[in-house]
């Protein structure tokens, strides 16, 4: 649901349906009917967000809708006026709506073509391009979306006569004989890279390795017992804490995943490991901010993992614990917030997201609430568990290369390449040119018609030079749409 560790379980535990079992042995009893299962829940939420979201209507089609019409009527009226049917055929030729209708496709097939050749952004329909000009609020995943879902070393501690270096290499050591994620960082922040077998094998060989449960591993090297583990290790193996330790651990608490390193049953270190920050994360959000859109952190891991982390990024609101289907309903708030309807506001807004990080909401309680409001959200996330809220946002854009074609399905957008976050803000300043340049093109299709109805009404045009207004309004209309291709990589906020 969201952690960037693997969750312990016990006798007793609950364990939802399509999880992965990272080591051991796990014997489970089913609690419930395939149709109330986890994963179940997860494909009705995208169904049910697919279902009630509202189909974008292009205002050209609507214009269009009264706008021939009108021009029928003009021109029978003009032709029983002047006694002229070569009139009514100038006006009916110049009115036709090709040049209308053309203002948007076009423009928006470039814009989507240089979103996916230059920006790694490949949309699914053009209502996401739309919607990412109007884009208002944009929720964002943690793990593996704003994180990479990785740990990394953010401090070291170091007690007695030890150096850090063979601190480290004992402990690197003594991890690479487990499978665990943080054993896993450890060994690579020493080592450089996991798959660099002869660093690898300049480590010192380890015998006697021994697990102590979940709370940590200890192993014999080079004459020393090597013990890496949680606080809980060190009161399982009855090691003490001087003052300083005592202070250095509360002061990392929060922080991430605090390691201690024991050599010969005295702690010699203390290494603090956390969900790895994506570097371009924060430019990304300082770029929405720039563009007037609302960042928001919408995980499912702890809160003091989410706090960090959005206090690093400066955002504002984070919510935590959250499971799929809260994610979805924060977005359905979010999307209402401001508008009065049913008092939804910014503060009722918050109210229901602290609600909902404590109560589970299951999904047949939201069918009757799943409603998207005028505000434009979207949703940037990664894993199956965002799903619903993929599904349910303006645009719900995948950040992935490889992974359950469920998360494409549910989705309106895939992101690709590296530096991808920082494609998000380059894209709704390309959204919202093209937003512009559709509106450039109506003005040039309606004035070139305009003209033409105009001067058949009080100076009289032939039929030639009808016609050849309405073919050279529609191809300066497609020229005109061709200018996406010339922004190539155009997309810095402060351009």
């Amino acid at each position: 649901t969201g952690e960037a560790a693997p969750v312990a379980k016990v006798i007793g535990s609950s364990v939802r349906s399509g999880a992965l079992l990272h080591t051991g042995v796990l014997e489970v009893k089913a609690s419930s009917k395939v149709d109330d299962s986890f994963q179940n829940r997860i494909e009705l939420a995208v169904k049910e967000a697919k279902n009630t979201v509202s189909q974008t209507q292009e205002v050209v089609g609507r214009f269009a809708s009264w706008y021939t019409p009108i021009v029928v009527v003009i021109a029978i009226g003009l032709a029983l006026w002047q006694r002229s049917i070569n009139q009514f055929l100038v006006i009916i030729v110049a009115g036709c709506p090709c040049a209308i209708l053309g203002a948007a496709p076009f423009a928006q097939a470039a814009a989507i073509a240089v979103l996916a050749k230059h920006h790694k952004l490949l949309l699914k329909e053009t209502a996401a391009l739309e919607a990412l000009a109007k884009l208002a609020y944009l929720g964002m995943d943690k793990t593996g979306t704003v994180t990479t879902g990785h740990f990394e070393l953010l401090q070291t501690k170091i007690f007695g006569d030890w150096k850090e270096h063979d601190v480290l290499r004992y402990a690197a050591a003594v991890e690479r004989q487990d499978n665990h994620p943080i054993a896993q960082s450890i060994v690579q922040n020493f080592v450089g890279c996991l798959s660099q077998s002869k660093a690898v094998k300049k480590l010192p060989k380890v015998t006697n390795f021994n697990r102590q449960g979940r709370t940590g591993i200890v192993g014999c090297t080079e004459g020393h017992l090597i013990g890496c583990g949680n606080k809980d290790f060190l009161d399982r193996e009855n090691i003490s804490m001087t003052e300083t330790m005592e202070a250095t651990l509360a002061a990392w608490t929060g922080s991430g995943s605090v390691v201690f390193v024991t050599i010969d049953e005295e702690v010699a270190g203390m290494i603090l490991m956390a969900d790895a920050l994506r570097p371009e994360s924060k430019p990304c959000v300082q770029r929405l901010k720039d563009l007037g859109i609302e960042a928001a952190l919408l995980s499912g891991d702890a809160e003091v993992a989410v706090k960090r982390v959005a206090e690093i990024l400066e955002i504002q609101a984070a919510h935590s614990k959250l499971l799929p289907e809260a994610k979805a309903t924060l977005l359905r708030e979010a999307s209402w917030a401001d508008t009065g309807r049913n008092g939804s506001s910014t503060r009722t807004l918050k109210a229901s997201a602290s609600a909902s990080t404590s109560t589970p909401l299951l999904l047949h309680q939201q069918q009757e609430q799943q409603v998207r409001g005028p505000r434009v959200v979207g949703f940037l996330g990664d894993g199956l568990n965002d799903c619903p809220a993929l599904a349910f946002a303006h645009i719900g854009i995948a950040v992935q290369e490889v992974g359950p074609q469920s998360i494409v399905d549910a989705s309106t957008a895939v992101l690709l390449g590296g530096d991808a976050l920082l494609k998000v803000p380059a894209a709704v300043v390309v959204a919202r040119r093209t937003q512009m340049l559709i509106l450039v093109n109506l003005l040039l299709a309606i004035g070139c018609n305009t003209a033409i109805i105009v001067g058949a009404a009080f100076v009289g045009v032939p039929l030639w030079l009808s016609v050849l207004a309405d073919s050279g309004s529609l191809l300066l209309v497609l020229a005109n749409s061709f200018w996406p291709l010339c922004w190539g990589g155009a997309g810095n906020p402060s351009q």
